[in-house]
């Protein structure tokens, strides 16, 4: 087996401090370790970024499933308040970022304004365009959705959709520190993307401190309080796999089995509903990665679920991983 060897160079090239990697074939574990130049943590917590979407996805489907929303809901049903502009978006059209709303904005920066006023002047300047855009937008408004269907903060209605039922024990906002790997020092890239949009923010966190069990996601920090549908959430990999299990065998018995197809197929452009498929996902699966250097790889017809947690970010320069990545992916469908 590679796997340490391939790690190892990844390590030594700074590609990141820490990486975990675990691989099961039908719910049966093959491999798990944990490499790190950093202080040895049992059972760490990843901040998993972008990969909360997935979580978010989740709760969206098991609403589905309660039949407390359907695919076609628009927003218009739910968050009669939103600007007129978006209340034709369905509930699909945010799960596979077919929207048309804009890639990114830095909410933080005009943190004394809610939300929809937000979004109404972002729309007026950036009006709605068709076609794929992936976009966090449209798991923040995915996570006011959820908030208003169920009548409980987010963070409850996650804990009780998804967190209880599937026995996710190490999974949550606003983490306890010391379970939690660093992900990043300060928020050096989105300060640097703030200010090629020439916008303003005062209050980043320091860049010679590490950041460790805050999300680094600068939106979800800054203007959602460490809580939103689209990142926020750490995790383990035993978590993470019990999740990605589902979308291999569910069996109508917490999602309807027809979601859960729906969820892990191409509606267009490598999107799912939340999953993405293509070239980072080789030999047929599909996932997800997070910004801060997480990734989630479903392979449903081979029964192989993956995770690899780094941390890509607490490095000098921090580089795109998904060489790394796919090296694991291919490594683990030729050994088991």
């Amino acid at each position: 087996m590679q796997f340490d060897e391939i790690t190892r160079k990844a390590l030594e090239d700074n590609s990141f401090t820490t990486s975990q990697i675990r691989i099961e074939k039908w719910g049966k574990v093959q491999y798990d370790k944990i490499f790190t130049r950093d202080k040895e943590i049992t059972n760490p917590m990843f901040d998993i970024a972008s990969i909360t979407k997935i979580f978010t996805t989740t709760a969206i489907l098991r609403l589905i499933t309660l039949k407390k929303l359907q695919i076609v809901t628009s927003i218009k049903e739910i968050l009669p308040t939103f600007p007129s502009s978006l209340q034709h978006i369905t509930i699909d059209k945010l799960l596979t970022h077919s929207s048309g709303l804009l890639a990114w904005y830095p909410f933080y920066t005009q943190a004394e304004k809610p939300f929809e006023d937000l979004l109404r002047e972002l729309i007026n300047s950036n009006p709605i365009t068709p076609g794929m855009v992936y976009s966090d937008i449209n798991f923040m408004i995915l996570g006011k959705i959820i908030e208003s269907v169920t009548s409980f903060p987010l963070d409850n209605a996650m804990e009780e959709l998804v967190f209880k039922p599937l026995n996710l024990k190490h999974t949550a906002y606003n983490p306890p520190k010391d379970r939690c790997i660093p992900t990043e020092w300060g928020n050096k890239i989105e300060e640097a993307m703030v200010h090629e949009r020439k916008l303003s923010f005062k209050g980043f966190r320091p860049t010679d401190t590490d950041i460790v069990g805050e999300c680094n996601d600068g939106n979800c920090f800054y203007y959602f309080h460490g809580i939103a549908g689209h990142a926020g959430l750490f995790s383990t990999v035993a978590d993470l796999h019990i999740l990605m299990n589902l979308y291999l065998y569910n069996s109508d018995e917490f999602l309807s089995e027809s979601l859960v197809q729906e969820a892990i197929s191409n509606k267009g452009q490598d999107r799912g509903y939340g999953f993405q498929l293509g070239d980072n996902y080789p030999h047929g699966g599909v996932g997800h990665t997070g910004f801060t250097g997480t990734y989630i790889y479903v392979n449903p017809s081979r029964g192989y679920t993956i995770s690899v947690l780094t941390n890509r970010l607490h490095v000098p320069s921090p580089r795109n991983i998904q060489v790394y990545r796919n090296a694991i992916v291919n490594e683990a469908i030729a050994t088991f």
